[in-house]
């Protein structure tokens, strides 16, 4: 077994989540009042373990839509991100 083995099952999960966070960043630079695009990238950057930088994101989708489909999904995952 090599070094590298136990990794490569995670690999490309790890790259699927950080072209998702990419993505978001594409979307927002093109549109910076898309709330989706904020919530999107705070789910990226919550995959990537980036809590900090997913609160960021969750907290801007919702000062853009307060009211939004999103919006208290968000709450509701910045409320369990704070507890850790």
């Amino acid at each position: 077994m090599s070094l590298k083995e136990p990794f490569e099952d995670a690999y490309p999960q790890k790259l699927a989540e950080a072209q998702k966070s990419i993505a978001s960043k594409i979307l927002i630079a093109t549109d910076p009042d898309d709330a989706k695009a904020y919530y999107s990238m705070g789910v990226a950057y919550e995959e990537l373990n980036q809590n900090k930088l997913a609160i960021a994101a969750y907290k801007e989708a919702i000062a853009l839509e307060p009211a939004g489909k999103n919006a208290a999904r968000a709450r509701r995952l910045i409320e369990g991100l704070s507890k850790q």
